[in-house]
C-alpha cells in the first residue's frame, strides 16, 4: 500500500489555487442537498405503514393479519403511492452524494502533498465511494418503485407475493452496492480527516468531526437527520474558499503549501510551567526543530508558536555559568 507522492510547494498552491472555487462549492452543495434529502425523506416517510413487533414476525412467516393486509402489502402500496416523491428524494441524496467526490478529492491531495500518510485506496474510496452511493440511491430506489408498481397493479396481492416483490435482482444488487459505497465513504473520510489534521489542514475540532462523520456513514446514531455530516461538509468548504470566520482565518498550513502541525501536550504544557501564554491553535505551530537554530531551546517562536523557555534549559544554563 503507497503513499500518495508529494509534489513541490509551488506545484501544490497553484493547484489548489485553481481547484478551489468548484472543490469549496461541491463541500457546501454536498451539505446542503445531504440535509435536504434527510428532510425531504423523513417528511416522505412519515406515513410508512409500521406493526407492532408481534405483527411483524408474523407478516414475516407469512400468515395474514388480522387487522388487514400485511405489513409488506400495505409498505408496497405505500412505495406506489409515494414513487414520485421517493424518487425526487433519492435524485437529491444521490446529487449530494457525488458532491462529495469532489471536495473529499481535493482535500485528499492538499494532505498528502504535506506529508500526509494517505494510502491510495483512500483516495480511490473518495472519488468512487461517493458515486458509487450515488448509483446505488437510484438504481434502489427505481427497482422498489417498478416492483412496488407491479405489484399493485396485479392480481396476487397475497402476503406471499409482497414478500417476494421486493426479491428481484435489481434491487438485491443496489443493496449491496450501497453497504460497499457505504463503507468505501466511511474509510475515507475516517483517513483523510485524522491526516489533514495532522498536517494542519484542519482543526482538531474539524478532524475528530471527520472521523465522526465516518463512523455515522456506518453506524447511524441520534436523529435521522444528516445534520453532522452536513455540517462538516458545509464547513470544509467554506474551509477550502478561504471564508473561515474568525481573526485567524483558516490554519496557515494552507497557505504554506507544508504541513504545519499543531502543538503536541508537551509542548503546551512546557508553555504553561515556563509562563508563556497558551498558544492559538486556530494560528498553528511550526515544529520546534525548524524554529530553535540555537538547539538551546531558547528561541521564541513565531505568531501561533509556543514562546518562553523550558525549565530544562534554563537549568543547562545555569550550569553553564557555574
Amino acid at each position: 500500500m503507497a503513499d500518495a507522492p508529494a509534489p513541490n510547494v509551488a506545484e501544490t498552491l497553484a493547484w489548489e489555487k485553481a481547484q478551489r472555487l468548484p472543490a469549496g462549492l461541491l463541500g457546501i452543495v454536498a451539505g446542503v442537498l445531504t440535509l435536504l434529502g434527510g428532510i425531504l425523506a423523513s417528511s416522505a416517510f412519515q406515513d410508512f405503514p409500521k406493526v407492532s413487533v408481534l405483527d411483524g414476525l408474523r407478516d414475516a412467516a407469512g400468515e395474514k393479519l388480522a387487522i388487514g393486509p400485511g405489513l409488506r402489502t400495505t409498505q408496497l402500496v405505500f412505495y406506489d403511492d409515494k414513487a414520485t416523491t421517493l424518487l425526487i428524494v433519492a435524485v437529491v441524496l444521490a446529487l449530494g452524494s457525488a458532491a462529495m467526490a469532489g471536495v473529499l478529492g481535493y482535500l485528499f491531495r492538499a494532505t498528502a502533498a504535506r506529508g500526509g500518510r494517505l494510502p491510495r485506496i483512500a483516495l480511490g474510496g473518495a472519488i468512487i465511494g461517493p458515486i458509487m452511493l450515488a448509483v446505488a440511491e437510484l438504481t434502489l430506489q427505481i427497482g422498489i418503485s417498478v416492483k412496488a408498481s407491479d405489484f399493485v397493479g396485479g392480481k396476487d396481492l397475497s402476503t406471499h407475493a409482497a414478500h417476494e416483490a421486493l426479491q428481484g435482482g435489481l434491487i438485491l444488487a443496489s443493496q449491496i452496492l450501497r453497504q460497499v459505497s457505504l463503507l468505501l465513504v466511511a474509510f475515507s473520510f475516517v483517513l483523510i480527516a485524522i491526516n489533514a489534521m495532522r498536517v494542519g489542514l484542519l482543526t482538531r475540532f474539524m478532524g475528530i468531526l471527520g472521523m465522526i462523520v465516518g463512523a455515522l456513514f456506518i453506524i447511524p446514531v441520534g436523529s435521522n437527520l444528516p445534520v453532522v455530516q452536513s455540517f462538516w461538509l458545509v464547513a470544509v468548504g467554506v474551509l477550502i474558499l478561504d471564508r473561515w470566520p474568525g481573526p485567524q482565518g483558516r490554519p496557515p498550513a494552507w497557505a504554506a503549501g507544508r504541513a504545519i502541525p499543531w502543538p503536541t501536550q508537551q509542548e503546551l504544557r512546557e508553555a504553561r510551567e515556563g509562563g508563556a501564554p497558551r498558544p492559538d491553535p486556530a494560528s498553528g505551530i511550526v515544529p520546534a526543530d525548524e524554529l530553535d537554530a540555537a538547539g538551546d531551546g531558547s528561541a521564541a517562536r513565531p505568531a501561533g508558536g509556543l514562546a518562553g523557555e523550558s525549565p530544562t534549559s534554563k537549568k543547562r544554563k545555569g550550569r553553564k555559568r557555574r
